[in-house]
């Protein structure tokens, strides 16, 4: 018997098959392809730097208070689902 020619029922209803899904923070995808997780993780720290550019270079904010944006905004979200 074929992969596709196994249909999975939940009672009565029949469960499409999904080529991806998220568990927890991950995306699970078939074939063990990380792509697409990679791709979101990317995409989440260029916006957090995007966002973060607005603070970093202001001249009126002293670089104390930069550090410690960096350390206690940036930092954390471009480690978010690093392994160390």
């Amino acid at each position: 018997m074929l992969e596709t020619d196994v249909k999975v029922r939940l009672d009565t209803q029949v469960i499409s098959k999904s080529e991806r899904f998220n568990y927890l923070r991950f995306k699970i995808q078939g074939y063990r392809l990380i792509h697409n997780d990679v791709t979101h993780y990317i995409g989440m720290a260029r916006m957090k730097r995007r966002l973060a550019s607005g603070v970093m270079g202001d001249k009126k904010i002293p670089p104390k208070h930069k550090g410690k944006f960096y350390r206690v905004v940036v930092r954390p979200a471009l480690l978010y689902g690093t392994e160390c």
